[in-house]
C-alpha cells in the first residue's frame, strides 16, 4: 500500500514539473556601434527579469511554456528596445542600438523596407501549388476554477498557392474530447477553433501584415540579426495603434530569413480586441514557424493563447498545432461538409475514434508535452475544477434549470432560424387621381422559426413597406407552420420549406386605415453559403380577394407574393 502512495505521488510531483518545465537561457549584450559588452541590461520573460554583467553575460532559468509564449524582452536605458523568439539551445548575441535620432531613422527605416520585400517575395518563398498537411493540434479552454474543456485532434488543412486569394480549409479527422464544465455555461463554445492554421500563416492570412503595411515608416524597429533554426534572420519589432478602437495596439516579432527574405517565424500581440458577438478578449498571443523544404517554406507550427474579460473570471484558451505530414501529390479541395468553419460550435465537433486507433495519435501528444512544445494544464488546477463541479453538479444529483436557462439551451442547439429578407406584397396600390410610388407594394420582413418537432418549425413574421411618396404604411404580422426538407446533405444543404398560415395586413393613409386577414401558403427554397447562413428565394399564394378604397388609393390584391433575403441559423 506504501509502494502504491509514494509511486502516486511521483507521477504527480512529474506531471506537475513537466506542465512547469524549465529551460535555461543564456546570452550576451554588446553595443553594436562599439563591440563592447552592456552592463546592467534588462532581460525578461513574463514577470521575470535579470541584468547582464560587467561582461554583457546572461543566464536564467524559465518556464518553457512561458517562454515560448511571451518571448523575450531585451531593454536599456539610451538603448532601442528589443523583443525576440525563444529557440531551444540558442546562445543569444545581441545587439543593441543606441536610441539616438539619427541612428533611429536608419535603423527603422531599414526595417521598414525588409518588411516590403519579404511581402512582396511571398509568391516566390511559399508554395506556388495546393499542398494539404497534417497534424495534431490541442485546443484548450478553462475558466478560473469552474470549467474546463480540452481536444486533441488530428487534422488536415487544404493551403492553396500563397500567390492567389483563397482561404485555407481545415477538417477534423479523429479528436478526443475532455470536458469539466457546468454545462449551462454556453459561452465556452466561442473561446477556442480548430481554424488556427488558417488565421496564424501570416504569409497566407495576410491580417497583421496588410496592418503593418500601413504603418508611418518609422515605426518598424530592426533590432538585428539573429541565428534561427539555422537559418540567419533578421529580428525586425514593430508596434500598431488602432485609432478605430478595434484594438488597444498590436505589437510583433518578425523573424525574416537575410538571404530569401522568407518570413521564418512571429510572435504577435494584440491588446484588448473587441470582436462583436464573442467576449473581449483582454490580450491574444500568437505564434507560428515555418520550415524551409528544398527551395519552400512550409509552415511547421503555430501556438494561440487568449485572455478573456469576463466580469470577476479570467477565462482563457490555448491552442496549439504541430505539423507532422506533407502531401503535394494529388491533392483536391476538401469536401464542403468537412470543412470546419469559424463560427462553428468546438463543442459539437466530435469525431472519437477507438482505443487502438487512438493509440498512435496520443503517443504524438505526450511526445510533444515532453518537449515542451505542447501546452499542458497543471494537475493542481484540473484537480479544484472537478472538485469545484463535483459540488456544483454532484453525481446522480438533478440539477433543477431555471426557465431562462432552458430557453438559453433551446436557443443555442440549433433550434431557430432567423430570416431578413425583401418580399412583395400580395397587392397592389395605386392612387385614384394621383401616382403612387410603385416601391409601396415592396417591404422588408424580418422572420424568426422555433423549432417545434424535428423538422417543423412555427414561424412568426413582421414585415413594413418601403419609404413611398404618399406615405401609405403597410404592415403585416404572420403566423406560419413550415417544414425543412433537406437535399444534398453531402456538401452545401438545399432546403425545401413549405409553410401554412394565417396573415394580418394593416394599411395605413391619411390617419385611416383598412385590415385584411388571410390564409397564405408557400414554398421558401435555401441554398447554404456558410453552416450557419444561406441564400433563399420564396413565393406564397395568398387567399386576400376583395379590392377597396381608402382616401382615393385603390388596394387590389394579386394573391402572390415573392421574396428573397439571407437565414441565419442558430
Amino acid at each position: 500500500m506504501k509502494l502504491r502512495i509514494i509511486a502516486f505521488c511521483l507521477l504527480l510531483i512529474n506531471s506537475n514539473l513537466i506542465s512547469a518545465q524549465l529551460v535555461s537561457l543564456k546570452g550576451r549584450v554588446i553595443d553594436k556601434k562599439n563591440n563592447l559588452p552592456v552592463h546592467g541590461v534588462t532581460v525578461k520573460v513574463g514577470m521575470e527579469g535579470v541584468s547582464t554583467d560587467k561582461d554583457g553575460n546572461f543566464i536564467m532559468s524559465v518556464p518553457l511554456n512561458i517562454v515560448t509564449e511571451k518571448g523575450i524582452s531585451v531593454s536599456c536605458i539610451g538603448y532601442v528596445s528589443s523583443r525576440l523568439i525563444y529557440e531551444p539551445n540558442h546562445f543569444y548575441e545581441i545587439e543593441l542600438v543606441e536610441n539616438n535620432t539619427q541612428l533611429k531613422e536608419v535603423v527603422i527605416g531599414a526595417g521598414d523596407d525588409i518588411i516590403k520585400k519579404a511581402i512582396k517575395k511571398i509568391p516566390q518563398n511559399y508554395p506556388d501549388k495546393p499542398i494539404i498537411i497534417s497534424g495534431i493540434l490541442r485546443a484548450q479552454t478553462w475558466r478560473n476554477a469552474s470549467d474546463y474543456f480540452k481536444s486533441d485532434a488530428l487534422i488536415k488543412a487544404y493551403i492553396p498557392p500563397y500567390n492567389g486569394n483563397r482561404k485555407t480549409e481545415v477538417s477534423v479527422l479523429q479528436n478526443h474530447i475532455d470536458t469539466i464544465h457546468d454545462k449551462t455555461l454556453k459561452y465556452l463554445r466561442h473561446m477556442s477553433s480548430y481554424n488556427v492554421v488558417d488565421f496564424q500563416d501570416i504569409a497566407h492570412n495576410r491580417f497583421i501584415l496588410n496592418k503593418i503595411l500601413k504603418k508611418r515608416k518609422f515605426d518598424y524597429w530592426l533590432v538585428g540579426k539573429q541565428v534561427y533554426n539555422t537559418h540567419k534572420v533578421f529580428v525586425i519589432n514593430t508596434t500598431l495603434k488602432d485609432t478605430l478602437k478595434v484594438y488597444d495596439k498590436i505589437d510583433a516579432t518578425l523573424y525574416i530569413d537575410t538571404a530569401s527574405y522568407a518570413f521564418v517565424a512571429a510572435n504577435i500581440y494584440i491588446h484588448n480586441w473587441v470582436q462583436r458577438g464573442f467576449l473581449k478578449k483582454k490580450v491574444v498571443n500568437y505564434r507560428v514557424d515555418y520550415e524551409k523544404i528544398d527551395k519552400k517554406w512550409y509552415l511547421a507550427k503555430t501556438h494561440l493563447a487568449s485572455t478573456y474579460e469576463y466580469k470577476n473570471e479570467s477565462p482563457q484558451s490555448k491552442i496549439d498545432f504541430i505539423r507532422t505530414k506533407i502531401d503535394s501529390v494529388n491533392i483536391q479541395p476538401m469536401p464542403y461538409k468537412d470543412i470546419v468553419q469559424h463560427s462553428d460550435d468546438i463543442l459539437l465537433i466530435n469525431k472519437p475514434t477507438n482505443k487502438q486507433e487512438w493509440a498512435k495519435n496520443d503517443s504524438l501528444f505526450k511526445k510533444a508535452e515532453s518537449d515542451g512544445r505542447m501546452e499542458i494544464v497543471s494537475n493542481l488546477l484540473l484537480d479544484t475544477i472537478k472538485k469545484n463541479n463535483f459540488i456544483t453538479n454532484p453525481p446522480n444529483v438533478q440539477v433543477k434549470k431555471s426557465f431562462g436557462k432552458k430557453i438559453l439551451d433551446y436557443l443555442n442547439k440549433g433550434n431557430t432560424r432567423s430570416i431578413f429578407g425583401l418580399t412583395k406584397f400580395p397587392f397592389s396600390i395605386h392612387g385614384t387621381f394621383s401616382s403612387v410610388s410603385e416601391s409601396v407594394n415592396y417591404g422588408l420582413l424580418v422572420n424568426t422559426n422555433y423549432r417545434a418537432y424535428k423538422n417543423l418549425f412555427i414561424d412568426a413574421q413582421l414585415s413594413s413597406n418601403l419609404w413611398n411618396n404618399k406615405h401609405v404604411k403597410l404592415s403585416e404580422v404572420a403566423f406560419y407552420l413550415s417544414n425543412e426538407l433537406i437535399f444534398n446533405k453531402s456538401a452545401r444543404n438545399i432546403i425545401l420549406t413549405p409553410y401554412l398560415g394565417y396573415d394580418f395586413f394593416t394599411i395605413t393613409f391619411q390617419k385611416r386605415e383598412i385590415n385584411y386577414n388571410n390564409l397564405e401558403g408557400g414554398l421558401r427554397a435555401s441554398y447554404e453559403i456558410t453552416h450557419r447562413t444561406a441564400f433563399y428565394l420564396s413565393y406564397g399564394l395568398n387567399s386576400a380577394s376583395s379590392v377597396r378604397e381608402l382616401n382615393g388609393i385603390n388596394i387590389a390584391p394579386t394573391h402572390y407574393t415573392i421574396g428573397f433575403g439571407i437565414i441565419i441559423k442558430k
